[in-house]
């Protein structure tokens, strides 16, 4: 299933614009939507998309993106610049096994799992970019990104009728 972009992705596809460069990941690109944010920036020199469903990557592929299937980063490989992440960040529902919104039990563990892997994926001077929403710990993701090495920002908010959604924008901390 194409996840069909919505308040979240429009959100995120607004910084990819203005912050997008360097080799660049669209990890979990469904539509592709970020991808074609990222190739509006002149400072992008490649991208790569990349998400678990084949048919989003069909799709994605089919508008002359990059796209590999991929749950998360296990077929990717290499270093990049700037990596974005539009991640399914939604509590699963049992009745319900739509990839592209079920974030695990409590929402938050495919984004977990992907700041856990993406520094291995990062240039030295790399960023990445991710969208979530409130209902998944705001505050959790702060303490994670203070945890694995990264300074971040809150680069943009809105709020809709049941959540607030929140964009970060992340770069590791220099060493010392």
């Amino acid at each position: 299933m194409v996840y069909e972009p919505r308040e979240d992705s429009y959100l995120l596809a607004e910084e990819v614009k203005r912050r997008a460069w360097g080799k660049v990941l669209d990890m979990g690109t469904g539509s592709g939507v970020q991808a074609l944010a990222a190739e509006k920036s002149p400072r992008v020199t490649d991208i790569l998309a990349a998400d678990v469903d084949e048919e989003a990557v069909n799709f994605v592929s089919s508008m002359r993106i990059n796209a590999v299937q991929s749950n998360l980063f296990e077929n990717i490989e290499g270093r990049f610049d700037f990596i974005i992440f539009n991640p399914p960040y939604l509590p699963n529902h049992p009745m319900d096994d739509v990839v592209a919104i079920d974030g695990g039990p409590t929402g938050r563990e495919v984004l977990d799992k992907f700041l856990d892997e993406c520094k291995e994926y990062l240039s030295e001077q790399g960023e990445i970019i991710f969208v979530q929403s409130t209902i998944t710990g705001i505050e959790q993701t702060k303490k994670k990104l203070d945890e694995l090495g990264f300074d971040y920002e809150i680069a943009a908010k809105q709020k809709i009728p049941w959540e607030e959604l929140v964009v970060f924008h992340c770069r590791l901390k220099p060493e010392l």
